[in-house]
């Protein structure tokens, strides 16, 4: 192995990125399985974009939704591994909920210079419901009521220690400011994953099936008659190739993925499911 084989080897994705083997997530935290099906996913959307070679237009676009995925996952990892750093932590969710919502303009965009219009509020509440419905069709018992608190809840996040931002974009909505954040009770604010759960974790799973959705489901929207060929390679590629590795490493650990994570992947692997 040349040296730069062992660079590539060495890094945060192959090393570190995996709830499976990090230990950096509580066993009561749902993003511990959505986590891994995003570093799964972020290889099976770069495997489609080299698929998608001889539409360089449509690779381009491809690019730019799973190259932002990596920062949604790291984010949030920072965040719960400084659980006596607050400040820290809430920034770090604040920019892993941003991540979201840029990926998200990132499939509804077209062209690089092309701006979506939706608001962040609008944004989140469309993925929050989307990840409602996709919860109950998997039969994934949540609190539907406090799921419709998200999007408000998600707002305060955005805007942490961001007051110019809120008076500019978000008049109606308080933000959570750090010399607060800072003399309060660590027993009560030390764990992120509460406040994760609330905005985070819906609005990853809608930002998932919109992914799902645009890439693999209306595939012959950007490419025609030839996704059919293209999706097949892909799915090949991924069961014989990504998915097998991960379901021993599942099996040896006792990890089942739930049924609301093991739909969101690609292809038609039969995952053991809860």
């Amino acid at each position: 192995m040349n040296d730069e084989d062992h660079v590539f080897d060495n890094n945060w994705l192959n090393v570190s990125s995996s709830p499976f083997t990090n230990e950096l997530y509580d066993g009561n935290d749902p993003a511990f399985y959505l986590d891994q099906v995003v570093i799964i996913l972020f290889s099976s959307m770069a495997k489609l974009a080299m698929l998608l070679k001889d539409w360089p237009e449509v690779q381009q676009h491809a690019d730019r939704c799973w190259k932002k995925m990596p920062a949604i996952v790291a984010n949030y990892q920072g965040a719960i591994l400084i659980k006596q750093n607050p400040i820290a932590s809430f920034s770090l969710l604040r920019d892993s909920i941003s991540g979201i919502l840029s990926c998200m303009e990132a499939i509804h965009s077209e062209h690089e210079d092309e701006p979506w219009i939706s608001s962040a509020d609008q944004t989140l509440t469309s993925l929050i419901d989307a990840a409602s419905e996709h919860f109950l069709a998997t039969s994934y018992e949540i609190n539907h009521s406090m799921l419709k608190l998200g999007s408000v809840v998600g707002l305060t996040h955005l805007c942490f220690e961001q007051s110019s931002l809120t008076s500019a974009a978000f008049e109606n909505t308080t933000p959570m400011l750090a010399h607060r954040l800072a003399g309060m009770d660590l027993d009560k604010v030390g764990d992120i994953s509460p406040h994760s759960q609330l905005t985070r974790f819906p609005s990853l799973i809608g930002l998932l099936l919109s992914l799902k959705e645009k890439w693999i489901d209306q595939l012959e929207h950007h490419i025609g008659s030839d996704a059919v060929c293209v999706r097949a390679r892909l799915f090949d590629a991924l069961e014989t190739e990504i998915y097998p590795g991960i379901a021993e490493l599942m099996f040896e650990r006792g990890y089942v993925f739930p049924k609301w994570a093991s739909s969101l992947l690609y292809g038609h692997y039969d995952w053991p499911n809860e």
